[in-house]
């Protein structure tokens, strides 16, 4: 143990001869922090390509009228249960290649009934001719409702025949004619494979339901009428319970092109509903994407439904798609642009169909649209199917639903390695919800590259905060998962972007470690909390990244309680390099905001002494960004790893720098570590929560020298000389001695109560040490009081080394003040007080003792 011998402020007008030698002593050493060079980042987004959209001009269509026209019957002998049996069509139900005629009831079953009860009848076709300006055209057929319906109800609909003059593959056309006779379009309403050419057969197209007329034209399946270019589809006649059972059980009212449109289950496994629950007519335009490179893909813009559900949706329509080949593809969704947005494609779903020309259903609803939305599919080696920026949606894919099975990923959540998913409430035991009421979604992702001075990258996605946030209350928070080539360690970095006062930098957010190659690990990294853009690199284990120079640490997110269960459950947002944080436990650990303090900006560097040129590890430690709202509960303390060999004791040290030019460094221990285990992080008592400046920390290990502001002792003693300033212009010096009084040390028997810095010391404290001079030799002493048996003693501090102590006074009063006399005769004087009028002021109300004492 090593005592200030004294601290003595002298004039050098009466600096006493035998101390003026001490003009002389070498300066208390000072220390310099070195901030480690931090590398110069740069990061940049990819640029996603020039997009131009072109919706296909619809050819215009004119109608003429031939004049050629007839009514016929449609409840005459010409019946499904003739039909059936041999008969013929008779010839009042018969115009040119059309003709009608009255089904059974109740479809294959029932019987057939005729007029006036229970079968309207008498339904006028009229001939035409439709013609576009590209010189297509075809015979069209218009026939209208039933001018005599049925008097009680309908029993036998009645129906369509056509006729077909080759055989060959027919579509029958639907016509949706203009404002005017001119312009319109067709779809395709049916397609027909007859075998036998010019004879009558029975289709399932209903005409007795009509309430408007209706224009058909009969073409071969290659005619340019069965391509349009637009389409309203209706969007409840194709269900998914019936493409389950038979995927070629489609109606044309949901098709266009390659693109069609189904009804899905309730609920997704439950019925398919169709009338009041189901939305319809869904307007949908043909057109192209194009790049500014050539690269192209055939577009569809969905409209929303034009007949939304009257009650409910109880069956949402999403879309359905076909192919011309097996293989897998990729269906986008356009983008627009915005003010600081170039237009995108993004991947919405993938399907990799096994069957050519099978229509193949998706997830992608359409029935919730609110403004058209453009689609298109291509091959999934597509350029468009590689885009550099996507809306992820971040409540589709569940941590429950992981938990049963990792491949359970929505391709709306998936952008490249990087994937999103709604976690459980309260992290690990709770409930899952994609209800956009406890699920904040759609979050904007770009994709792009952090690069430094040394030419290490990494590729990044900046994520954006969610879009639509829940609008009640956030129960599922969203989290980030990735996926890797490769089951190799990885390591999930954050990246903070340079600013007019730090540098970029780099900080560890979560350790990755794979069991399966090219499957999604889901991490804790949440970013439904993101209140602005963030950047996150996914890189393998030894990129030169994942050992940054400086970060922010969290400091609520590891626990004692964690650590006092499995002292390795340090998380990566709470560490940097040997140095890590923690929240403590007092009665419980409170991790919440507002009990706990969060983000310390940290810097690696090193303390150096200007003497002997020393190092030491050190880390520069802000206040937290982000203190506790309300009050502490769980306060931030540091803690240390080290590596072998281990010492048996570690020493932390905490580093004041000078204040002013004339200030002075200071060291304090402010910790011991004497239980390390090799490479795992200790806890100490040190809290950083209560900082208000920029704190210094380092880490010796008690076997080494011990780092000290004093000069070494000159050679040949244990006592330890400095100037502490020197003042030329006011003539005053202040010097300083410190001694080794090993074995005995009045810091061994007594105590100076409370700190400056507390409350009981407030009214300040009476001096502890008295330096005295035991002769004109200048052999220096100090008096002092023994605190457990208020004995006063003088311990001389031997030229030779070592002390010698003397009783002065065994007594029970208080030491007060003592002086010596300069060594002239060695003697000193002290001064004691009654003890009860230090410690109970109630016992001196009369009188009290007040000695002095000369030794």
């Amino acid at each position: 143990m090593k005592l200030l011998l004294y601290l003595e402020c002298l004039s050098f007008l009466s600096l006493p001869q035998e101390l003026a030698a001490s003009e002389t002593w070498p300066n208390l050493k000072s220390y310099t922090f070195t901030a480690t060079p931090s590398s110069l980042y740069d990061a940049s987004l990819l640029e996603p390509p020039n997009l131009n959209v072109t919706m296909i001009e619809s050819p215009t269509f004119s109608l003429t009228w031939t004049g050629d026209s007839k009514t016929v019957k449609g409840c005459t002998s010409t019946t499904q249960c003739g039909l059936e049996e041999g008969g013929t069509v008779d010839d009042q139900d018969i115009f040119e290649d059309f003709a009608v005629y009255a089904a059974r009831q109740h479809g294959s079953s029932g019987s057939c009934w005729g007029p006036p009860n229970y079968c309207s009848a008498d339904y006028l076709i009229q001939k035409g001719k439709i013609k576009d300006d590209n010189n297509g055209e075809c015979t069209a057929y218009k026939i209208s409702p039933p001018a005599s319906p049925a008097q009680q109800f309908v029993a036998s609909k009645t129906k369509l025949l056509l006729k077909f003059p080759q055989v060959a593959s027919y579509s029958l056309l639907k016509y949706t004619p203009g404002e005017s006779d001119s312009s319109g379009g067709f779809s395709v309403d049916t397609k027909f494979e007859p075998t036998q050419a010019d004879q009558f057969e029975m289709t399932e197209i209903v005409v007795s339901d009509l309430t408007d007329p209706v224009i058909y034209c009969l073409v071969e399946s290659d005619h340019s009428f069965t391509k349009p270019i637009t389409k309203t589809l209706d969007g409840c006649s194709t269900t998914q319970c019936t493409l389950e059972t038979d995927p070629t059980k489609f109606s044309y009212n949901d098709v266009l092109g390659n693109l069609g449109v189904f009804a899905a289950r309730q609920y997704g496994t439950g019925g398919c509903s169709g009338g009041n629950y189901c939305s319809r007519q869904y307007l949908v335009e043909s057109g192209e994407i194009k790049d500014d490179q050539g690269n192209k893909c055939s577009a569809y813009k969905v409209h929303p439904a034009n007949v939304p559900a009257s009650a409910f949706i109880a069956s949402h329509t999403h879309l359905m798609f076909k192919f011309s080949d097996p293989g897998s593809y990729s269906v986008l969704k356009y983008v627009p642009a915005e003010a600081d947005k170039s237009s995108f494609v993004q991947v919405e779903e993938v399907l990799e169909p096994t069957i050519a020309d099978q229509f193949e259903m998706t997830t992608i609803k359409i029935s919730t649209l609110t403004d058209p939305v453009i689609y298109c599919v291509v091959e999934s080696s597509h350029t468009f199917a590689t885009p550099v920026i996507k809306t992820v949606h971040g409540c589709s894919t569940t941590q429950c639903g992981l938990e049963e099975d990792p491949s359970d990923v929505a391709p709306i959540d998936m952008f490249g390695n990087l994937g999103v998913y709604a976690g459980r409430q309260y992290d690990s035991s709770g409930t899952c919800t994609g209800d956009k009421r406890y699920c904040n979604s759609d979050y904007l992702i770009e994709k792009g590259i952090v690069k430094d001075d040394k030419n290490n990258m990494c590729s990044a996605y900046k994520i954006h905060p969610a879009l639509q946030p829940a609008t009640d209350f956030t129960v599922s928070p969203t989290k980030l998962m990735v996926k890797f080539d490769d089951p190799m360690v990885h390591f999930l970095l954050k990246y903070t972007d340079a600013t007019d006062d730090s540098p970029g930098f780099f900080s560890v957010v979560d350790k990755i470690e794979p069991a399966t190659a090219a499957q999604y690990e889901m991490t804790e990294v949440k970013i439904s909390t993101l209140t602005e853009p963030t950047i996150f690199c996914i890189v393998a284990e030894g990129h030169e990244f994942t050992d940054p120079a400086n970060s922010y640490v969290n400091g609520c997110a590891t626990s004692q309680c964690d650590l006092e269960d499995d002292p390795t459950d340090v998380k990566y947002v709470d560490r940097l390099g040997d140095l890590a944080v923690y929240a403590d436990k007092k009665d419980s650990c409170n991790l919440n905001p507002n009990h706990c303090s969060s983000e310390y900006f940290i810097e690696k560097g090193e303390i150096k002494d200007d003497v002997t040129k020393n190092k030491f590890a050190a880390y520069k430690v802000h206040p937290p960004l982000s203190p506790a709202t309300k009050w502490v509960i769980s306060s931030t303390k540091l803690m240390f790893k080290f590596s072998a060999p281990l010492a048996t004791e570690y020493v932390v040290f905490r580093y004041y720098p000078r204040l002013t030019n004339d200030g002075k460094d200071r060291l304090m221990i402010e910790d011991y570590i004497s239980t390390a285990t090799y490479d795992q992080y200790v806890m100490t008592e040190v809290s950083i929560d209560t900082l208000r400046e920029p704190a210094y920390f380092f880490v010796v290990s008690n076997d080494d020298k011990l780092p000290s502001i004093w000069p070494d002792a000159p050679e040949g003693t244990q006592t330890q000389k400095a100037t502490v300033f020197v003042d030329n212009e006011a003539k005053l010096a202040l010097y300083a001695q410190l001694v080794d009084i090993k074995p005995r040390s009045p810091y061994d028997l007594s105590s100076v109560g409370d700190a400056p810095d507390t409350h009981g010391h407030k009214y300040s404290y009476r001096k502890i040490f008295y330096p005295v001079k035991k002769n004109k030799d200048g052999d220096d002493g100090v008096v002092w009081q023994d605190k457990n048996d208020q004995k006063i003693y003088v311990t001389w501090f031997l030229a030779e080394g070592g002390t010698e102590t003397l009783l002065l006074q065994d007594n029970t009063e208080v030491l007060m003040a003592a002086v010596g006399d300069g060594g002239e005769n060695g003697d000193i004087i002290f001064l004691t007080v009654s003890y009860c009028l230090i410690i109970h002021k109630s016992c001196c109300d009369k009188y009290f003792h007040v000695q002095l004492f000369l030794f």
